[in-house]
């Protein structure tokens, strides 16, 4: 019991403000311990600001952080590819720096990035990148609704929210380690395990599933709405209008419920498509499990009722600025800006066409979409060739696919698809060579080793196979069981 106790009273805290300074590393579990007293019930914001918690000083990188240029890389790797505009680059992180200097804390690294993405999807990584979804941009009326949105991005970097992944992350190895070390153990000693040795092993699995699907969400909740009141401290330092994270999250419920509605129509799609290409349908599936992650969220209502009884709480008596209006619709009649944010809506409408089985209507929106400033953007090239090879233009689905790979911005699906069509035509050694490359292009992501330890046992390479199926578990716990199961992959004849 007390190891158990330890155990969620360190879950509780971990990737709590750094109201003593920021923290990383071991110094972040102390924080945690320091904290220990904190109640999960408790709600933030209720006494006072968060801000005022928040001191000033030096960031501290986290322990978590990769580099700003191998976070990029990944994170192309786990999303649909960034979308390329200079000039809307430009002023979202002259937004963000405007609202990092709020913060008092100095030195915080990062960029903001336009993800290829139609939802209303946004989120930050220990590096201090933040990632905002193009589907934002034709719905906000004012910057200070895209400054709400960084706000709260960048919050989760300046409260070291991240610092949670950290203990998440380690519970899962150390269960990986002791799984590994079982099964050595019962390996050399020829027996099946002890009564005992089940028991312990049980119990390890079952913290760990208290913590991912009880405690962890929980806290997870909980730094959502830090996050969310943060970003009003911020807002309000910047002189930004703090109603603006009202009424960006009200766009934000919008959307969600017209969401939930097309998502009943899109898995009656699925799931006629599934009966006739399993594999299409499953991809299908996954690629709109990437376009709408928020689970971790709390119920969007409750938020708006938190933040606004934070306003009213703590600035009710302010006077609070106008949006800024001007300075958004200027940017969005930029010209690049104009027609990035075009041929990217006509590539989204056209990849919906594509899951209503209207490849005609896809092949043309996507032609457009593939033209001017976007011809050589990997994520419009994409639908086309998809598009292409749907009306039967195999050539001009090649040249598309051509482009998409040479892309500055590559899109992560391009390289799944390379990898699939080379397998299932047989050629292991191409597909082999193709995990590669994805790995090296999108920082040496861990989601292509499954397909690689597949590929390496149909070549008959079985103790590299389960080289990597060791390394898999071991330092990628979240990937562990498709990696073993991968190992499972029936041998094929080494090449001579």
């Amino acid at each position: 019991m007390r190891r158990i106790a330890l155990a969620l009273a360190a879950l509780s805290v971990a990737g709590c403000a750094a109201a003593d300074g920021q923290s990383s590393g071991a110094a972040s579990f102390v924080y945690a311990i320091k904290q220990a007293g904190r109640s999960l019930l408790e709600p933030p914001g209720e006494r006072k600001t968060i801000i005022s918690d928040v001191k000033p000083a030096r960031y501290e990188v986290s322990t978590l952080a990769v580099g700003e240029e191998k976070d990029l890389a990944r994170q192309r790797g786990e999303a649909l590819g960034f979308v390329s505009s200079p000039a809307l680059d430009r002023y979202l992180d002259r937004i963000r720096a405007r609202v990092a200097a709020a913060s008092g804390v100095s030195d915080i690294p990062g960029r903001v990035v336009v993800l290829a993405n139609p939802a209303f999807a946004a989120y930050s990584t220990p590096d201090g990148n933040i990632y905002v979804a193009m589907g934002w941009l034709p719905y906000l009326q004012s910057e200070d609704e895209m400054a709400a949105i960084i706000a709260h991005e960048l919050s989760h970097v300046v409260l070291t929210h991240h610092s949670a992944d950290l203990l998440s992350g380690f519970q899962q190895r150390a269960q990986s380690i002791q799984e590994l070390g079982m099964s050595a153990k019962m390996a050399v000693a020829n027996r099946p395990p002890s009564r005992d040795e089940q028991r312990a092993l049980q119990g390890s699995q079952l913290l760990t599933v208290v913590s991912e699907k009880m405690i962890m969400p929980a806290w997870n909740r909980r730094q959502e709405a830090e996050a969310d009141l943060l970003g009003v401290d911020l807002l309000v330092r910047a002189e930004y209008s703090p109603v603006a994270m009202v009424t960006m999250l009200e766009k934000y419920q919008a959307w969600e419920k017209q969401t939930k509605e097309a998502d009943e129509a899109f898995q009656a799609r699925a799931g006629e498509v599934m009966k006739k290409d399993v594999a299409e349908g499953v991809k299908m599936t996954l690629n709109r499990l990437l376009e709408n992650l928020s689970a971790s969220h709390p119920e969007t209502g409750r938020r708006l009722s938190d933040v606004a009884s934070y306003l009213d709480r703590h600035y009710g008596e302010l006077a609070l600025p106008e949006p800024q209006t001007t300075a958004w619709s200027e940017m969005r009649l930029v010209p690049e800006v104009r027609e990035v944010t075009r041929n990217y809506d006509l590539a989204f409408s056209a990849r919906k066409l594509l899951e209503r089985g209207k490849p005609s209507d896809a092949h043309a929106y996507a032609r457009d979409a593939a033209r001017g400033r976007t011809a050589t953007d990997a994520y419009p090239n994409w639908i086309l060739a998809k598009s292409a090879t749907a009306v039967g233009r195999n050539s001009d689905a090649v040249a598309a696919l051509e482009r998409a790979i040479k892309a500055n911005e590559p899109v992560r699906e391009v390289y799944d698809e390379m990898i699939f069509v080379n397998e299932q035509q047989g050629n292991v050694t191409a597909a082999l060579a193709w995990t590669d490359k994805a790995s090296a292009t999108f920082g040496e992501a861990a989601r292509w080793r499954p397909a690689k330890i597949r590929l390496l046992r149909k070549s008959g390479r079985l103790a590299e196979a389960t080289a990597l199926t060791l390394t898999c578990t071991v330092e990628t716990p979240e990937w562990r069981r498709l990696c073993q199961e991968a190992n499972q992959t029936p041998a094929g004849a080494a090449a001579r």
